[in-house]
C-alpha cells in the first residue's frame, strides 16, 4: 500500500505542475450582454417616462429586401409626437450597457456539485495517503482504504484540475385622413396622420404606397376609437443617408416623444405578423413600473448614475467626422454642433438625471399575447428585482 500511495503523490505532483495556470485561475472576464437574434422577429426599447411625458426609442429587426424596394412601418401612438432618430452604433452601445446593467445573477449547480464532491474526494484521498502511511509501519490493514474508491477519489480530483474556470459563480391628401406634421431626421421620413376610420387609414396607406394585412383592421379601428394617431415611417434610400443607417441587423432607432399618462408600449399591430416576436424592453422612470401578466420582468433596480451614462453616451460623437478639421477653433465649433444634433434629436437632456430607476422586461411573446399594448403600472411594492437563473 505504500508503494501504491508513494506514486500516487508523484504521479499527483508531476499532473498538477503541467497544467497550466490559466486553467486554475479566473484570469479573464467574459461580459455577455442581450444578443439579437438572428432569424426569429425582434423589438427592443428604452423607454423614459418623466411628469406624464414618455421618450419611446424603438428599434426593429429589418429583413433584407429587393433592391429598389422601399421599408416602412406604422407605429400607432396615444398622442401626436415629436419625432427623432439617433445612430445605430450609439444605440448599440447604450443597450449594451442596459443589457450589462440589469444582467441576471445566475448560479451553476455544476460548480456546487464539483465543489462539494471535489472536497470529498480531496479528504478522502488525503484519509488514505494517511492511513497508507500508518498501515506501512503497524502492517495491519484498514477496511475504510478501498483499492476502487481510492483510484474512484483520485481520478475525479485529476478530472478537476483539467476543467478550467471551475468554481466560478457566475403628402397626399385622403378623405378623413389628416396631417399633423411631417418630419425628416436621420434615414427616416416621417407623416404622423389621424384617421377618421380604418378604411381612411387603409385607403391612405395604400395610396402612399404602405402595405397592410386585413388583419391589421382591427387593430387600426380599435386605435382609432382610442383617439390615437399614427406615425407612418420610410427608411430613405441608401443614397441618401448621412451615415450608415443599421447595426446588428437593426435600423437606427425610431425615436417618439409623446403625452402618456403612463408609459406605454405599443403591440398591436405587431400582432398581425402572425407569429411569435422577442419583445426586449428597458424602461427608465422615477420609480418601478410592472405590466402584470403581460411581459415578464427581468430586473428592477435603482442606478443613482444610470441616466448620466445614457445621456453621456447620446452625445457622444463620431471623431472620425471631425478628423478633416486641423483649425483647433473651428474643430472645437464643429464638436459642439454635433453634440448639440445629438441631443436634439433624440430629445433626450439634462431632464433624465433625475430618473433612476431601470426595469427590464423580455419575453417572447405570440400573436395572441399581442393582441393589446403594454400599459405599465406602479408596483405597490416598490422594490428592486434581479432575475435568478440556474445553470449546469
Amino acid at each position: 500500500m505504500r508503494n501504491i500511495c508513494y506514486g500516487v503523490l508523484i504521479l499527483l505532483a508531476l499532473v498538477s505542475s503541467s497544467i497550466p495556470v490559466s486553467t486554475l485561475a479566473d484570469g479573464k472576464v467574459y461580459i455577455n450582454y442581450e444578443k439579437v437574434p438572428p432569424t426569429i422577429p425582434y423589438q427592443r426599447a428604452l423607454i423614459f417616462h418623466h411628469k406624464q411625458t414618455q421618450t419611446l426609442i424603438l428599434q426593429s429587426r429589418y429583413q433584407s429586401v429587393e433592391q429598389g424596394e422601399q421599408i416602412g412601418w406604422i407605429v400607432p401612438l396615444p398622442s401626436p409626437p415629436e419625432v427623432g432618430t439617433m445612430k445605430p452604433d450609439q444605440a448599440k452601445i447604450i443597450f449594451s450597457n442596459l443589457s450589462r446593467q440589469s444582467k441576471p445573477q445566475k448560479f451553476y449547480i455544476s460548480d456546487f456539485f464539483f465543489i462539494i464532491f471535489g472536497i470529498a474526494a480531496a479528504l478522502y484521498f488525503i484519509l488514505c495517503v494517511i492511513i497508507g502511511v500508518v498501515a506501512s509501519f503497524t502492517k495491519k490493514e484498514y477496511k475504510i482504504v478501498s483499492k476502487p474508491m481510492f483510484a474512484l477519489s483520485f481520478a475525479f480530483l485529476i478530472f478537476i484540475m483539467l476543467i478550467p474556470n471551475v468554481g466560478k459563480i457566475n403628402s397626399s391628401k385622403s378623405k378623413g385622413i389628416h396631417v399633423l406634421s411631417e418630419h425628416d431626421t436621420g434615414i427616416y421620413r416621417s407623416k404622423i396622420i389621424e384617421a377618421n376610420s380604418a378604411t381612411d387609414l387603409e385607403n391612405w396607406l395604400t395610396t402612399n404606397g404602405f402595405a397592410y394585412d386585413r388583419e391589421d383592421t382591427k387593430a387600426f379601428e380599435e386605435h382609432i376609437a382610442d383617439g390615437w394617431c399614427f406615425a407612418a415611417t420610410t427608411v430613405k434610400p441608401p443614397s441618401e443617408w448621412k451615415y450608415k443607417g443599421h447595426s446588428e441587423g437593426l435600423f437606427a432607432p425610431l425615436i417618439f416623444r409623446f403625452h402618456a399618462e403612463q408609459p406605454i408600449y405599443p403591440l398591436a399591430l405587431t400582432a398581425t405578423i402572425g407569429q411569435p416576436t422577442t419583445v426586449l424592453i428597458y424602461l427608465v422612470a422615477d420609480q418601478f413600473f410592472t405590466a402584470g401578466e403581460r411581459i415578464e420582468m427581468h430586473y428592477a433596480g435603482i442606478a443613482p448614475n444610470l441616466s448620466e451614462k445614457i445621456l453621456h453616451d447620446i452625445r457622444k460623437i463620431d471623431y472620425r467626422e471631425l478628423s478633416s478639421i486641423s483649425d483647433f477653433d473651428e474643430w472645437q465649433k464643429q464638436y459642439e454642433k454635433l453634440t448639440q444634433e445629438n441631443e436634439h434629436s433624440t430629445f433626450i437632456g439634462n431632464e433624465i438625471l433625475a430618473l433612476d430607476h431601470l426595469m427590464k422586461f423580455k419575453q417572447e411573446l405570440t400573436a395572441e399575447e399581442m393582441k393589446t399594448d403594454l400599459i405599465f403600472r406602479p408596483t405597490p411594492e416598490q422594490k428592486p428585482f434581479r432575475r435568478k437563473q440556474w445553470h449546469w
